[in-house]
């Protein structure tokens, strides 16, 4: 199972990059309100993929890398979010959801 750090940050591809479907602070609502996530086999540096609902209960789809060395005072990796959009039947395929 994921380890899901509260230690995360927001690539700028999903603050203000072309791609960018949902605003900063859903996206982060999101990541905070996860329902699922799970680790996404032999990928380097390690990705995260969550499911969780933003504040109008979309659910949200989002993908994660572990930042390695970077963690915060507590011990809790980092972790940088780089995709975050509405949630699709495939990514909810990941889950068995679909």
């Amino acid at each position: 199972m994921a380890d899901i750090s509260p230690n995360y940050a927001l690539h700028c591809r999903t603050i203000d990059g072309n791609g960018r479907h949902l605003s900063p602070e859903d996206v982060s609502y999101a990541w905070r309100n996860q329902l699922f996530h799970q680790n996404r086999p032999s990928t380097d540096p390690l990705q995260i993929t969550a499911l969780g609902c933003d504040p109008s209960g979309r659910m949200i789809e989002m993908v994660a890398y572990d930042a390695g060395a970077y963690q915060d005072r507590h011990g809790h990796p980092l972790r940088v979010l780089y995709h975050a959009n509405q949630a699709t039947t495939k990514f909810l395929h990941e889950f068995g959801l679909a």
